[in-house]
């Protein structure tokens, strides 16, 4: 398991930072969609009813992760 912050970018200026554990096997991206929802259509993933526009991961050290 890899600690990592999400950094996740919303529409209404917002930056969340929200530290989370990847598996082995896990990406950035699958564990954003884990803590996020998509709208009634699919095309938007919101976080706490926000758009999410970017989104990154980072470990601790500052190590960008995919």
């Amino acid at each position: 398991m890899k600690t990592v912050i999400i950094f996740l970018f919303l529409i209404n200026g917002e930056v969340v930072k929200i530290p989370t554990t990847l598996t082995e096997d896990q990406r950035c991206s699958d564990k954003v969609l884990e803590i996020a929802k998509t709208n009634e259509e699919g095309t938007r993933i919101l976080y706490k009813g926000q758009i999410i526009f970017m989104h990154y991961c980072k470990t601790e050290d500052g190590e960008w992760v995919i």
